[in-house]
């Protein structure tokens, strides 16, 4: 699942992950996505930070707080050293900085996919 305002950028990263073989469910609302993800079997989520109305930490903390067992990469171009402070208390399992190269996402969803399955 895809989580970012940026309707451009859920477009691409959509595009990708189709051709690495998996569905793509995509909201630019973070309660959507909460809402999906209880409904439905999400296998990751890739998150925007910066959205307007409830955050991606905001989105975050209510996923740790319902146990969701999602793993979730952070995509976003406001990652300072206090973000990554407050992103490792609430727990990820990867980061993105934007601008970021195609590749480099690759790696880190079959990164995160298999130590989330290993583990």
């Amino acid at each position: 699942m895809i989580v970012d305002d940026n309707e451009e950028l859920r477009s691409m990263l959509g595009e990708v992950l189709e051709r690495m073989g998996h569905q793509v469910q995509s909201t630019d609302k973070a309660k959507d996505a909460l809402s999906t993800m209880e409904r439905v079997n999400i296998d990751l989520v890739l998150l925007d930070l910066k959205m307007p109305g409830v955050s991606g930490f905001g989105l975050l903390k209510l996923m740790r707080r319902r146990q969701l067992p999602v793993p979730v990469i952070v995509v976003s171009a406001h990652i300072s050293q206090d973000v990554v402070k407050e992103l490792a208390e609430v727990g990820i399992e990867g980061m993105l900085a934007k601008p970021f190269k195609k590749d480099r996402m690759k790696e880190e969803i079959e990164r995160v996919r298999k130590a989330y399955l290993s583990g």
